[in-house]
């Protein structure tokens, strides 16, 4: 503590010492001040509008340097106050008295430079009669420099980045200056002009490339006020209120500044701008014009068409725009129109197809048509809701027009005959004279000749029903042709009042009616004038035969030795049993013997006898017997892989056959000459199916399946005069599947069967014991036909693609594999 309190003691001493010395300098100082004639000095006497930057200027010293000589602290002069200039070099006769002969030469040779002087001096500031303080710069100079001047006129502190290097800046003002606190903005357009900005914070402003302001921390501002004009860059968030942020963005983008940003912040609704305030003032008028509330109307047009007084709005109000309708109507040749621009479609739901939008998104007029209701949606302003109204008024008057008009819709996918169809039912059923028919189809389905099971021959029929097979039995009956529907489609519709014609050259339908009876028509064709979805379907139609094979019999070997010196052997040795013998298999004869077997079988073996004689003789069993039984085997046979695409709810149908002639009767002319007449039937595979799409992507199959096949004719038809005898197997069945699922459609079964026997003569005849001697053989054959089906909904070209894709990579794969497809 008492170090401490010494130290200070000391340390207050000192300063108390040096105090004193500076007071007796500056006593001494003025004592030794020069006189002001002195040869170091030139005297000025302070005029009017003079000020210290102006004479430092003028005499090219610095203005600390005659505040330091004439003990001036602050930057006030006084007009007539008389000035110590050092080394002044400025005309006497100008500015005062001098005392030496070599200043008068200088100022007299000043004298003829007195404006160059002016313009390449630094920065004068003088006092104007209305007491504003006025600024003139040199016309060229060091941007470094002009920081300099700037910073000792404003007072403020600048801080340069280290990117900021000597370069020489222009600057023209006018003669008389220009206002000090107009200073800093000449000083921040001449920073702007040479791609640098200014950033002030904490009172410290930073100058730095303006590149790099991106990565500063900017003041930020929030709101839609106007800040006075200035070249530094803020950040300001702008809340909108009736206009989406998003899309007036796209609009504001190509007014930023390069070093500029403008970013969207959808959840709020607000825009975020990064640039000059200057700039940001021009984006904010902007903002406050498009940015209002707007009104909407919902106006009922009485008498004129809607879409048509909305073309006519768009002309007067959106230069450029056009009308736009749904591309799926229905083209209506009266009331077709050729636009300009095609804006984005603005649709009411329900019904999607019956909305018309025209749109201006620059100044913010919007009208929707509604043919459903012939109604106007009108968005706008409220100063310019009160003129489209007043347009409207007097474009929806009343006007003559015939009683009836001609109208022509081109139909995009329905069939115009079919159309015209269904509006003559809707109307009454009226037609103009007879009706034409325009599309008859007349269908024959083959049948099946039937045999039924026993003695009894029964005739068979070509029908739609599936015989059953049975035994033999004589084909008989006719061939007949059942038509399964007769479609008749009126090309002619008539009712009161309204006349609808169908031209197929270019599917059009042609309406004769008034106006609001055509408008209630067309509502109609564009429900019905729709693209409908259509299914592909891929089917594999296949064969599983099941062949068991019975077989039963009994086989004896034997050998005996004869005198030692001869072999004997003997035995039975049916088809179907390998012998047991194997004389000339190897010396286990038995166990390869055996190992060929298949089945069950039962046997037993005697002694071997080993019998003598010349090379090697393998030993024969002396008795031998083998009791087999056996079943088997099971086969797949493919008839066929087609692929079939189809429109919702349309019948398609796919035929492989061979077409083979079948008599269907004779006759006897005059003559007496006999004449057989055939028809001409396809045999083969027949697959037709008609889906119907449903909701959630299931869809309803109707399907036929018919395989037909050629057959033995029975023992004593005689075929020339009965034809060929034929089986068919068929299925009719409706399904519901999901998209995409694989059925599966069977029990179609053909039965075959075949006996064998095989026997030792005369021992086989013999009652009970004859078995002994007998091998049996009984085949059966159950031919089951299976259809797989695979529906796949295709809405549009993309779906085609993938199956397509699909398709070619399985062909690929069954290529690599030496598969075929549609066979194994």
């Amino acid at each position: 503590m008492k170090r401490t309190t010494s130290f200070l003691t000391n340390t207050i001493l000192v300063l108390l010492f040096i105090s004193n010395l500076n007071v007796m300098g500056e006593e001494v100082s003025k004592n030794l001040e020069p006189e002001p004639d002195s040869t170091h000095y030139t005297v000025y006497r302070v005029q009017k509008n003079d000020t210290l930057y102006e004479i430092a200027n003028r005499f090219r010293v610095s203005v600390d340097e005659i505040k330091r000589v004439n003990d001036i602290k602050g930057n006030k002069i006084l007009v007539g106050q008389t000035l110590r200039i050092p080394s002044g070099k400025e005309e006497y006769a100008q500015t005062g008295e001098s005392h030496s002969d070599s200043n008068d030469n200088d100022l007299e040779a000043n004298t003829d430079n007195k404006e160059t002087n002016q313009s390449t001096s630094k920065p004068q500031v003088k006092e104007s009669a209305e007491g504003n303080e006025i600024v003139n710069l040199q016309t060229e100079m060091d941007i470094k420099d002009l920081i300099q001047i700037m910073s000792e006129i404003t007072g403020e502190t600048f801080i340069l980045d280290e990117s900021v290097k000597a370069r020489r800046v222009t600057i023209i003002t006018p003669r008389g200056g220009f206002k000090k606190r107009n200073a800093i903005r000449l000083f921040e357009a001449i920073l702007d002009l040479n791609g640098f900005s200014i950033i002030k914070k904490d009172g410290i402003n930073k100058v730095i490339p303006k590149r790099d302001i991106k990565g500063e921390s900017l003041p930020t501002q929030v709101g839609t006020y106007l800040e006075p004009p200035s070249d530094r860059f803020v950040t300001r968030l702008i809340p909108l209120k009736n206009v989406n942020a998003s899309e007036i963005a796209n609009t504001l983008k190509p007014l930023i500044s390069r070093e500029g940003d403008l970013l969207v912040y959808p959840n709020l609704n607000m825009l975020i701008v990064v640039d000059t305030v200057s700039n940001i003032n021009k984006i904010l008028q902007i903002i406050r014009n498009i940015d209002v509330e707007t009104a909407i109307e919902f106006i009922k047009i009485e008498h004129a068409d809607a879409a048509d007084i909305a073309a006519k709005l768009m002309e007067i109000f959106g230069p450029g725009a056009g009308v736009t309708t749904t591309t799926r109507t229905p083209t209506e040749a009266p009331t077709t129109r050729t636009t300009r621009r095609t804006p984005t479609p603005q649709r009411i739901s329900p019904p999607a197809r019956s909305t018309t939008s025209v749109q201006t998104s620059l100044t913010g007029f919007k009208v929707i048509v509604d043919e459903r209701t012939n109604s106007l949606i009108v968005i706008a302003y409220p100063e310019d809701m009160k003129k489209i109204k007043a347009i409207i008024r007097k474009l929806d008057v009343e006007t003559e027009q015939p009683e009836q008009g001609i109208y022509v819709i081109r139909l995009q996918n329905a069939d115009a005959e079919q159309i015209v169809g269904v509006l003559s039912g809707l109307i009454g059923g009226g037609t103009a004279g007879p009706i034409q028919p325009t599309r008859r189809t007349t269908e024959t389905r083959l049948g099946t000749i039937g045999t039924s099971l026993g003695t009894t021959y029964q005739t068979g029929t070509f029908g739609r029903q599936t015989g059953t097979l049975g035994g033999l039995g004589q084909i008989g009956g006719q061939i007949t042709r059942e038509p399964v529907g007769e479609t008749i489609t009126p090309t002619v519709a008539e009712a009161e009042g309204i006349r609808i014609t169908a031209d197929p050259a270019t599917n059009s339908v042609i309406i004769v009616s008034s106006r609001k009876d055509f408008e209630t028509l067309k509502s109609v064709i564009q429900e019905l004038d729709v693209r409908r979805k259509q299914v592909f379907v891929e089917a594999a139609i296949l064969e599983v035969s099941l062949e068991k094979l019975k077989a039963l019999g009994t086989n004896f070997n034997f050998g005996f030795t004869i005198n030692n010196d001869n072999l004997g052997f003997g035995g039975t040795a049916l088809p179907g049993i390998p012998s047991l013998l194997g004389v000339a298999a190897s010396s286990n004869s038995l166990i390869s013997a055996i190992g060929s077997i298949s089945g069950l079988f039962l046997g037993v073996i005697g002694e071997t006898v080993d019998p003598d004689g010349p090379g090697p003789i393998p030993p024969i069993p002396s008795f031998s017997a083998l009791f087999q039984a056996l079943t088997s085997l099971t086969d797949v046979n493919v008839l066929s892989t087609p692929s079939i695409i189809t429109t919702d709810n349309e019948p398609a149908e796919i035929i492989v056959a061979d077409v083979i002639p079948f008599p269907t009767g004779t006759t006897v002319s005059e003559t007496g000459v006999t004449v057989q007449t055939i028809e001409r039937q396809p045999v083969g595979i027949r697959l037709a199916i008609t889906p119907q799409i449903s909701e959630g992507d299931f869809l309803n199959l109707n399907i036929h399946t018919e395989v037909s096949a050629v057959r033995d004719a029975p023992a004593g038809l005689n075929t020339a005069q009965f034809g060929i005898a034929t089986t068919t197997r068929a299925a009719d069945s409706s399904i519901v599947v999901k998209n995409g699922q694989t059925i599966v459609i069977g029990g179609l079964v053909q039965d075959r069967e075949t006996n064998l026997e095989n026997k030792v003569p005369l021992l086989g005849d013999i009652p009970l014991f004859g078995n002994l001697f007998k091998f049996r053989q009984r085949q059966s054959s159950k031919i089951n036909l299976m259809i797989l089906l695979t529906p796949r909904i295709v809405e549009n070209e993309n779906d085609m693609q993938r199956i397509l894709e699909e398709r070619q990579r399985r062909n690929m794969l069954l290529q690599q594999r030496g598969i075929h497809e549609g066979g194994y």
